[in-house]
């Protein structure tokens, strides 16, 4: 028999609401109470459980990085190349349903709010260290940790580009940022004395 899950805290129901709301709206947009109601909890519980709307927005940026490394977890075991691939596109798909996300509140002026800035770095580092380890790079180097973080930005303007305006097939788009990976990793012994991480299977693409 399979293990029955727990139905979900009126907490983690605001979070899927928000999640929801934030994904649909820009942040000014999103009012608290109807996010309530949509949860179908009492007006006053986001303010009890996160106080504001500045509290209750960082909660769901969490909650958003929890739901992306779930949805890296039955990648692991799989060829780098094909890992690498499936968790790009997972990763496209996932805002092309929200685009809000990555086009509204990450890219308003909130990022000049320094606790929600920290939380953004928090939880684009998670993925990023996700995406590492389905490459086989479990322990980077520092200078890995400084092209990753250089390659995080590049995704990000180019993921943004992407949405927006739709130049390219998205097949291409995947390869692009496959590329770019493959290209700033292998130039780390530009940084560091020893040999770089073997990034050959990138390369190798599935029928």
């Amino acid at each position: 028999m399979h293990e029955r899950r727990p139905e979900p805290t009126r907490r983690e129901l605001l979070l899927a609401a928000g999640r929801d709301a934030f994904g649909r709206m820009p942040y000014d947009e999103v009012s608290l109470s109807e996010v309530a109601q949509e949860a179908g909890v009492a007006h006053g519980l986001p303010f009890h459980y996160f106080k504001n709307k500045r509290g209750f927005f960082i909660e769901v940026v969490r909650s958003l990085a929890d739901e992306m490394r779930i949805a890296y977890d039955d990648l692991n075991g799989l060829p780098h190349g094909e890992a690498l691939r499936a968790a790009i596109n997972r990763h496209i798909d996932y805002f092309e349903q929200r685009p809000h996300v990555l086009l509204g509140p990450i890219r308003s002026n909130l990022v000049t709010d320094s606790r929600v800035r920290d939380v953004f770095e928090e939880t684009r580092w998670d993925g990023a260290l996700a995406v590492l380890r389905l490459i086989g790079i479990d322990e980077p180097t520092e200078g890995i940790r400084l092209l990753m973080r250089s390659w995080l930005a590049f995704h990000d303007e180019l993921l943004v580009q992407w949405i927006l305006e739709r130049p390219v097939p998205r097949p291409a788009l995947v390869e692009v940022l496959v590329a770019g990976l493959t290209s700033i990793l292998g130039s780390v012994t530009l940084l560091e004395a020893g040999t770089g991480p073997d990034l050959s299977a990138l390369h190798e693409q599935t029928a």
